[in-house]
């Protein structure tokens, strides 16, 4: 073979070679394109049977390289009348389309639905529907019955699969519902009504069902409730109401749902739904049942800030002051007021930084959340003293005498938060006949529990005082407990007297005789000779003489260095000085 030969082979063979490469160069290229073009991979559609000039709605499955759905009646592209391009979500690799389509033809339809993108359509599936003419009539409510109470008739039925809605008639009133049951309400006790109920959908009404009859029961029951309310916060709506009398417990209509209670409120929790809810309520007893109250619609516009925060407290450690309080229901977080500045938190507690010697402070905290910022809490006082020290407002307006021995009552819960806080509002106002009294009682019965000598209260020894109705229910009984113990008179045997103020001999008396009530008698026979030397002995009143004597030698009642001063009016903060006192001198004397 000659040189030229193999030169011209090896030519061949090389451009062939070329061409080849070339060629699978494009295929590659080409399957490549292929990868990126437009794909329908899946369709589904929500109903077999579609209503004419009803919407069918479908689901179609694309590659991520469509851009858009389109639908037509045939197999050409150039007849698709309908598209859409943002109808989807994202999966994965693919994009699911969600469409709704509008129904116009009667019989069974071949709808195409096409996948494209900007170059035009490339990928199509075809499916078939049977679309009817009419949607059916609703089917008449079955089971329909009905139950009644003195003011209303409730009227329940099964529920009718092809129903939108429903009316309900009595006596010719028709409302109108989505639910199967209705509250009919305001109706006319031992009254007889009739009622029926019939279907609606979009093809019409279904007949009415067979009409039933019913009587309201006659009513001997209590008043209807009022003054109610609804309270929306978070996911909870309370209703409240005030009390009524002679009602046992009371029934709660809401959302079409009737609940019973025997308190004036009801929670209703996990409310999630964004929509109006009714409420109304009514009182019963073994006579019958009130009427409802009108009847009333809260919705997530009307939702409410929190409660603010209960149970605040502070307390003092290393220097630093800390508030705390109880977590409020519904609350997001909360705002701490000190005077004119503002902190907020999402906890339940505050540290209080900065604070300056001789300085007061007021200081509350409220709750927040979506539906705004709720009240402060009673806004509360304090100071931090001249040497650092902090001191609670509620002792800043008493004498440097008396706020040891309050300090001493508070720590020791010697009488109530309630009255102590009352007395300390204004600590220099004269003391009552009533609020010794309860001050005496309360210290009594501290002690009465666990001392076996102490005396017994018997009620019947009370006697029938004819000015003490207009007091509230703790003075009342307070005197009345004080006045059968012994610890206290009245000026006769029909009168107390209970706004005349004390003056220092009366409170000897009562001081006297209240340690006879707590230990008998028994300790004053160890105190050994009762010395007075007043310039002023003369103007103690006889019946006082020897209480004076008693509550002198004990440390307890003092006078001024001079006179005893046995007409002197006391104020809240003597009594308090005399309580402390007493406290202390009374349980040394029982211990020995």
């Amino acid at each position: 073979m000659s040189i030229k030969t193999i030169l011209r082979n090896f030519a061949y063979v090389h451009f062939v070679l070329i061409i080849v490469v070339l060629c699978g160069a494009v295929n590659a290229t080409e399957a490549m394109a292929d990868d990126t073009k437009p794909e329908l991979i899946g369709l589904s559609i929500e109903n077999d049977i579609i209503y004419l000039d009803e919407y069918m709605k479908a689901y179609i499955t694309t590659n991520t390289f469509t851009d858009k759905i389109g639908i037509s009646y045939d197999n050409v592209s150039d007849d698709i009348f309908e598209t859409w391009t943002d109808d989807y979500g994202i999966s994965g690799d693919t994009k699911i389309w969600e469409v709704e389509i509008k129904m116009e033809y009667d019989g069974k339809q071949k709808i195409v639905f096409w996948a494209g993108d900007g170059e035009g359509w490339d990928s199509a599936k075809e499916t078939y529907i049977d679309v009817e003419e009419e949607r059916p009539v609703s089917d008449i409510p079955q089971n329909v019955r009905a139950d009644a109470t003195e003011y209303s008739v409730t009227v329940r039925w099964d529920v009718v699969d092809s129903a939108t809605s429903y009316y309900v008639i009595l006596n010719g009133n028709r409302k109108k519902t989505d639910r199967n049951v209705y509250i009919f309400k305001d109706l006319e006790p031992d009254t007889e009504y009739t009622y029926a109920v019939r279907s609606n959908n979009s093809s019409g009404s279904s007949e009415y069902s067979p009409i039933g009859t019913i009587r309201t029961v006659d009513s001997l029951g209590p008043d209807v409730p009022q003054n109610v309310s609804a309270r929306w916060v978070a996911d909870r709506i309370t209703i409240r109401w005030d009390e009524v009398e002679d009602a046992d417990d009371y029934t709660v209509s809401f959302d079409g749902e009737t609940y019973n209670t025997e308190d004036t409120s009801y929670v209703f929790e996990d409310i999630t739904e964004d929509r109006d809810y009714e409420y109304a309520v009514c009182a019963n007893n073994g006579l019958g049942s009130s009427r409802y109250s009108k009847t009333k619609t809260i919705d997530k516009d009307d939702i409410s800030s929190p409660d603010f925060p209960e149970d605040i407290r502070i307390s003092v450690r290393d220097g630093s002051i800390t508030i705390r309080w109880s977590e409020v229901y519904g609350a997001d977080d909360y705002t701490v007021i000190l005077n004119d500045d503002e902190f907020d938190t999402d906890r339940c507690v505050h540290i209080l930084k900065d604070l300056k010697e001789g300085k007061e402070y007021e200081y509350g905290v409220r709750a927040n959340n979506l539906g705004g910022a709720g009240e402060f809490s009673p806004l509360e006082k304090f100071k931090i003293d001249d040497d650092g020290e902090f001191m609670e407002t509620k002792y800043l307006e008493l004498s440097d005498w008396a706020l040891e021995h309050v300090k001493n009552i508070d720590e020791n819960g010697m009488i109530t938060d309630e009255l102590l806080d009352e007395l300390l509002e204004e600590p220099e106002d004269v003391l009552s006949r009533a609020e010794f009294c309860e001050m005496l009682v309360q210290l009594y019965e501290s002690y009465a529990e666990e001392n076996n000598t102490a005396v017994e209260y018997d009620p019947s020894k009370v006697k029938d005082f004819i000015d003490l109705d207009d007091l509230d229910v703790r003075t009342k009984d307070s005197i009345l407990k004080a006045n059968a113990l012994g610890i206290v008179n009245g000026m006769s045997d029909t009168e107390f007297d209970p706004s005349t103020a004390i003056t220092r001999e009366m409170m000897a008396v009562m001081l006297r005789n209240t340690s006879r009530a707590m230990y008998g008698e028994g300790p004053e026979t160890s105190i050994g000779d009762w010395v007075m030397d007043f310039e002023d002995i003369n103007l103690i009143s006889n019946w006082a003489v020897d209480s004076v004597r008693f509550t002198n030698a004990l440390g307890i009642l003092e006078g001024d260095g001079k006179d005893f001063l046995p007409k002197y009016k006391a104020n809240h903060e003597m009594g308090l000085t005399l309580l402390d006192r007493s406290f202390t001198t009374f349980l040394d004397l029982y211990s020995q």
